[in-house]
C-alpha cells in the first residue's frame, strides 16, 4: 500500500486540528480580555471620557467662582463712598 494517501490525510487532519486549536485559543483569550475590561470599569476610551468630563466640570466651577470674586473685587475697587474699614471687611469676606 502506498503511504502517500496517509500522508495527505494526515496533513489535512493536522491543518484542521491546528485551525480548531487556534480558534479555541482566540475565543478563550477574547473572553478573558472582555472580562478584564469589564472588571476595570469599561473600555479605556470610556474611562478617559469620564475623566475629561469630570475635569471640565471642576474647571467650569472654578472659573465661575473666580468670575464671581473678580466682580466683587471690581465693585469694591470702583466704589468711591466706601471707607477703608468697609474695604477690609469686604476683602475678609472673600477669604
Amino acid at each position: 500500500m502506498d503511504p502517500e494517501p496517509f500522508v495527505l490525510v494526515g496533513m489535512i487532519m493536522g491543518a484542521f486540528i491546528g485551525t480548531l486549536g487556534t480558534l479555541a485559543i482566540q475565543f478563550y483569550g477574547r473572553r478573558k480580555a472582555r472580562a478584564a475590561v469589564e472588571e476595570n470599569g469599561g473600555a479605556p476610551e470610556k474611562q478617559e471620557r469620564t475623566y475629561l468630563i469630570n475635569q471640565q466640570d471642576k474647571m467650569l466651577s472654578a472659573m465661575m467662582r473666580l468670575e464671581e470674586r473678580i466682580s466683587v473685587v471690581e465693585r469694591i475697587s470702583t466704589e468711591r463712598e466706601g471707607t477703608t474699614g468697609r474695604l477690609s471687611e469686604e476683602i475678609e469676606q472673600l477669604r
